[in-house]
């Protein structure tokens, strides 16, 4: 396999049977950029693994999904020792499955890492995702031993309550994308600003997702976006009737994937919402990928600070950016 003219150890990886490639997805970002590098460089099927986060539908790509449920002590571990457990229970499911295998994923996360840990792990590539893909990130050297793992998840929980505290974008934790990767796939050719641009690998040909995806929201113009769960605090209310008061009549509201992963969650929102519906607002099933829409249809988007703000204009679209927390 070549990248961007670079010459990889792995390039064989696609006509190799017993290598595989295990993709996790998070975000509806994810799905539809790593159906475009599947495609790109000819990955057969039966080569893939998909790891599923959030209980996201896997409409876009035909392979075998690996789909391990967050149990209630895996959270209390995660609380109390910062290691992911889930995500040694993930590794084990895909060492089961693979003799070797080349991961793709976000960003350094505590889940990623203990997959990254994997001896069988032999190569891994980024996939742009949100704002942290565009932010100015330098490289970090990942240490496998558990000391040094544990002291930067202490610092990245420590970023994260700060930013909790402050309701801000802004982290002092710099140590997402580590050097060993072979490549940063992105849409944008400004992403990852502080990688090497021989990394960086630049898909354009982002309309082929048009080819597996099915649109479901033809005539429906605007679109709400909801924001992340954390975000409301004890302010749940005032946040969805801000949201709705900023939506014409009959929009749809698209809910950020930590919504459709956690049905209380869920159920409180549709509540709130019916409450204060009075423009006969729907909520958009998570079938529904907003990036893949727009390849069909123009939309309007409003909501708060998202990344599908960069997206919107991409693929041809408008963003109105509204403050509701």
């Amino acid at each position: 396999m070549r990248i961007n003219n670079i010459s990889l150890k792995t390039r064989h990886f696609s006509n190799d049977l017993e290598c595989k490639h295990v993709f996790i997805i998070g975000s509806p970002i994810v799905l539809f950029i790593s159906r475009i590098i599947i495609d790109k460089y000819k990955i057969p099927a039966r080569n893939i693994y998909l790891v599923r986060l959030r209980n996201l539908d896997m409409q876009l790509i035909n392979a075998e999904i690996i789909d391990i449920k967050l149990s209630f002590f895996d959270k209390v571990f995660r609380k109390i020792f910062l290691f992911s457990l889930y995500g040694i229970k993930l590794r084990r499911a895909i060492e089961k499955k693979c003799s070797k295998f080349v991961l793709y994923f976000d960003w350094d996360n505590r889940v990623n890492v203990e997959i990254l840990n994997s001896r069988k792990c032999i190569a891994h590539a980024y996939i742009e995702e949100g704002q942290t893909a565009f932010n100015n990130l330098p490289l970090y050297f990942l240490k496998k031993d558990r000391i040094s793992q544990w002291l930067r998840l202490r610092r990245w929980k420590k970023s994260s309550d700060l930013m909790l505290k402050r309701c801000s974008d802004q982290s002092t934790f710099n140590d997402y994308f580590n050097s060993k990767a072979f490549a940063f796939f992105t849409l944008f050719q400004d992403a990852f600003p502080l990688i090497d641009k021989s990394k960086k690998v630049y898909l354009d040909d982002f309309k082929l997702v048009k080819k597996y995806y099915k649109p479901q929201l033809l005539g429906k113009t605007y679109i709400g976006l909801m924001c992340s769960p954390r975000r409301l605090k004890n302010d749940w209310s005032n946040t969805i009737k801000k949201l709705v008061n900023s939506l014409p009549n009959k929009a749809v509201i698209k809910l950020h994937p930590e919504f459709y992963a956690d049905n209380v969650l869920y159920k409180k929102f549709v509540n709130i919402l019916e409450c204060n519906n009075t423009k006969q607002l729907t909520i958009c099933n998570q079938k529904i990928i907003v990036e893949a829409e727009m390849l069909f249809e123009k939309k309007f988007l409003i909501g708060p600070l998202t990344s599908l703000e960069k997206y919107a204009k991409l693929f041809g679209s408008n963003f109105k950016r509204i403050e509701i927390y």
